[in-house]
C-alpha cells in the first residue's frame, strides 16, 4: 500500500506514468489483486457492508430514533453509485490501484465511524444539539487524504463522507449536517495546500476549530438554538 501511495504521488507531481514494470513477483496473488477488477469490486463492497453497519449503529445513538429502512438503503446506493462514477471517471489517475483505493475508502469510513463514537459520547453527555453537530471530527478524513493523496482525494473523502454521513447521522438535522460537514472538510482541505511539517497541521487543524466556533455562533443566532 505504501509502494502505491508513493507512485501515486509521484505520478500527481509529474514524475511518473502510473505503470510499473513487469517483475517475477506478479504472479502473487497481492500483486494480482493490486489491479484487478475482483479486487476493485471486493474493496467498493466491503465499504458499502461497512456503510451499512453505521446506519444501523447511527439509529443506536439515541433512543426513539426511527431503523433503517429499504428507502435509506436506497439512498445509500444512489449515493455509491454516484462514488463509483465519480472516482473511475475523473480519478483514474490518481487512485492509481486498488492499494490507493482502500487506502480511500478506509479513510472514509474510519472517519464516519468516529462520528458515530462522537455522536454516542455527546448523547451520554447531554449536549446541545448546534453543539453535537459541531464537535463531531468533520475534517478528519478530508484532511488526511488531502495531506496523504492531494487535494483532489480530500474534496473526494469530503463530498462523500458528508453524502453518507447524513444517512449514518439521523439524530442530526441533515440540513444542519450537510452544510456543517462540507463547510468544515473543505476549510480543511483548503489549509493542507502548504502542509509539509506538524506545526503547520496542528495550524490547519486550529483554523478548522476557529471556522467551526464561529459557525455555531451563527446557528446559534440564526436558528435561536440554546447549546446546552
Amino acid at each position: 500500500m505504501f509502494e502505491s501511495i508513493r507512485r501515486a504521488r509521484l505520478q500527481r507531481e509529474g514524475l511518473s506514468c502510473g505503470k510499473t514494470r513487469r517483475k517475477h513477483q506478479e504472479g502473487d496473488l497481492l500483486d494480482e489483486m493490486r489491479t484487478h477488477p475482483a479486487g476493485t469490486v471486493g474493496a467498493y463492497v466491503l465499504f458499502f457492508i461497512g456503510i451499512g453497519i453505521l446506519m444501523r449503529l447511527g439509529t443506536q445513538v439515541e433512543a426513539g430514533l426511527p431503523a433503517v429502512t429499504w428507502l435509506h438503503m436506497l439512498y445509500a446506493g444512489a449515493i455509491g453509485f454516484a462514488m463509483v462514477v465519480h472516482e473511475r471517471v475523473a480519478l483514474r489517475h490518481e487512485i492509481c490501484d486498488n492499494g490507493v483505493l482502500l487506502l480511500v475508502l478506509g479513510t472514509i469510513f474510519t472517519h464516519l465511524a468516529l462520528v458515530v463514537l462522537m455522536l454516542d459520547l455527546s448523547f451520554s453527555q447531554s449536549w446541545g444539539k448546534t453543539l453535537k453537530a459541531i464537535v463531531l471530527p468533520h475534517a478528519f478524513g478530508p484532511v488526511v487524504l488531502s495531506v496523504i493523496l492531494g487535494r483532489r482525494i480530500g474534496l473526494f473523502g469530503a463530498i462523500y463522507a458528508t453524502l453518507f454521513g447524513v444517512l449514518v447521522c439521523i439524530s442530526i438535522s441533515a440540513p444542519t449536517y450537510m452544510a456543517t460537514s462540507a463547510l468544515l472538510g473543505f476549510t480543511g482541505v483548503l489549509l493542507t495546500k502548504h502542509v509539509r511539517r506538524r506545526n503547520r497541521l496542528f495550524m490547519a487543524g486550529l483554523y478548522v476549530g476557529l471556522v467551526a466556533m464561529a459557525y455555531s455562533l451563527l446557528l446559534h443566532e440564526a436558528a435561536g438554538v440554546i447549546m446546552e
